[in-house]
């Protein structure tokens, strides 16, 4: 058993806990610390949060149920109560962690007592961090957790600049491709990317240049993840029914999609730009997805016809998009960190599509006051695939609480989803 300063250490029973304490293997280190509780007032939830974060610059666990004998620098077991004991430090993390960190905890069963145990709380590297804690930056030393300078904590943010720079870049990008010139679109549309941070450029080559049914599967393989409420807006990627062969990879897309050299295809009479559906899965394994249905014309021509926004599918494709993403990063064997991207333009002057559909009772709703919405995140592999709605929140949760459709949409960004049939 190697525990030290460099070990990524993580106990899965009580055994093996009590084996390193009787062997002297257990010690703080840069990457490890104990506990004995979370506790229940405010100084001690304090505590565990500044501890959670002081993790998340280069990841690290807390192991809480073990008492510390400061004089004898010692280690022993105290098993704590198992019951909400996880739900506690998630909370702590979520809510006294600024930003909200994200965190996974596993609970260790005392043998004794199985109601009792230990909980592991694993704290993957934070794309956002560093975190603070009451307005204090936490890092790690060596042993310990730290207070960050401000030229530490200028130095941090900094380092992750680039990071939001390159996925307004990657919009602006895609914007750039869009099969029909911005001055000359007639629906409001919608890009997302996502791009892995660490990857080499060619880790998802096999995967992309392969069959062509396999990209097909991916893409449609996670739609039982998706809630009903946002899942069969059209177009679905059901619609993506064609492959192209790209310069970075490969796409799916509608008909409307395929013209030559990404271009739009104009079908026959009935096609328009609200058929548009376009995701490329790139060789470095990006995603970058294309749709002309952001806004749309409700109802029939006439004195009852009204162009609404589409936000329920802004939010089904930043969940699909993650959810990509993730399935992406585990064929492909990359488990490092993703940027991800959301652009909805033509909005101005316009409402939600739930109003018209009777969601909220009579009403048009707010309308949009600015003409584009946009926003970046980040987020670790871990985090995406235990979480991938909060990374959603993060992209698109600030335009349906600006549409007034947060009631609507909210639950699928905000909490786990069953698969749904």
């Amino acid at each position: 058993m190697l525990i030290n300063s460099q070990s990524r250490w993580q106990p899965t029973s009580e055994a093996e806990i009590s084996q390193a304490i009787d062997g002297d293997l257990l010690h703080e280190s840069h990457y490890l610390d104990m506990k004995r509780q979370v506790g229940d007032n405010t100084r001690q939830r304090k505590e565990t949060a500044a501890d959670l974060a002081s993790f998340a610059l280069d990841g690290g666990g807390l192991l809480i149920g073990i008492e510390e004998d400061k004089e004898n620098r010692t280690w022993s077991l105290a098993p704590q109560s198992l019951d909400g004991l996880s739900e506690r430090v998630e909370q702590v993390a979520a809510s006294a962690v600024d930003p909200a960190l994200f965190v996974v905890t596993h609970e260790l069963r005392s043998e004794a007592d199985p109601s009792q145990g230990y909980l592991f709380v694993e704290v993957p590297a934070s794309p956002r961090a560093p975190h603070m804690v009451e307005g204090v930056y936490y890092g790690r030393g060596d042993k310990t957790r730290v207070r960050l300078s401000d030229a530490e904590v200028v130095r941090h943010h900094a380092k992750f600049e680039p990071v939001w720079t390159l996925a307004n870049r990657m919009l602006d990008g895609e914007r750039g491709r869009d099969h029909v010139p911005a001055e000359q679109q007639k629906t409001g549309r919608l890009y997302v990317i996502a791009h892995p941070l660490t990857a080499r450029s060619s880790v998802a080559v096999d995967l992309v240049r392969g069959d062509s049914m396999v990209i097909h599967n991916l893409i449609n393989g996670v739609e039982h993840l998706i809630p009903k409420v946002i899942r069969e807006f059209a177009p679905s990627p059901s619609y993506a029914s064609s492959t192209a062969t790209r310069a970075h990879g490969v796409a799916r897309c509608s008909a409307a999609a395929t013209g030559p050299g990404r271009t739009f295809n104009q079908v026959n009479d009935y096609t328009d730009e609200e058929d548009l559906l376009d995701i490329e899965l790139r060789e470095d394994g990006g995603v970058r997805v294309l749709m002309g249905r952001m806004t749309a014309t409700w109802g029939s021509h006439g004195s009852d016809s009204a162009v609404v926004i589409a936000d329920g599918l802004a939010v089904a494709y930043a969940l699909r998009v993650v959810h990509w993403a993730a399935e992406i990063g585990r064929r492909s064997g990359y488990h490092g960190s993703w940027t991800f991207g959301l652009l909805a333009t033509g909005l101005r002057g316009y409402s939600s599509s739930a109003f018209r559909e009777g969601a909220f009772g009579f009403g048009n709703g707010p309308t949009y006051d600015v003409d584009t919405y946009r926003e970046t995140t980040t987020a670790s592999g871990v985090e995406m695939k235990e979480q991938p709605w909060a990374v959603a929140d993060r992209l698109v949760g600030r335009l349906v609480r600006g549409l007034g459709t947060a009631a609507k949409y909210g639950p699928a960004m905000s909490e786990p989803q069953e698969p749904s049939l």
